[in-house]
């Protein structure tokens, strides 16, 4: 996988909410969220479902995602791009849920919302660059 990404600004965005919260870490666990971190990536089987990983960033921007072991190839050749560690899991264990410190997604929905909701630069030109082109 070969495409532009924003992931430093969105762990910038992330490590605010950690930090604020004095905590180790935020586990993202929606669909939604795991999208916008991996820009665009598809995280659900079937499409729509519920997200068949989960991220933990921790409070120095560190990604590490738990995913089972009959996805994590797709995962790492086709949707996360560089710099994430992968744990796989056996397809029948549950994913892990927040450790001791660390916070979840329901912890911070108006910060994570708000974190979500302004397009970072190369989400900006990706946005523009699908935008149909209609004859003058």
């Amino acid at each position: 996988m070969n495409r532009p990404t924003d992931r430093v600004r969105k762990l910038a965005r992330l490590r605010a909410i950690i930090d604020a919260r004095g905590a180790e870490g935020l586990l993202l666990t929606s669909a939604e969220s795991l999208a916008w971190l991996f820009d665009g990536a598809r995280v659900s089987v079937p499409l729509g479902g519920p997200a068949v990983l989960t991220a933990a960033v921790d409070a120095d921007g560190s990604i590490f995602v738990h995913a089972p072991a009959n996805e994590v190839d797709r995962l790492r050749e086709e949707e996360l791009g560089g710099g994430v560690r992968i744990q796989e899991l056996p397809w029948f264990e549950p994913l892990p849920v927040a450790a001791d410190g660390w916070l979840t997604e329901g912890d911070v929905v108006p910060e994570l919302r708000a974190a979500r909701a302004s397009s970072c630069p190369p989400s900006s030109s990706a946005i523009a660059r699908s935008a149909p082109r209609w004859p003058r």
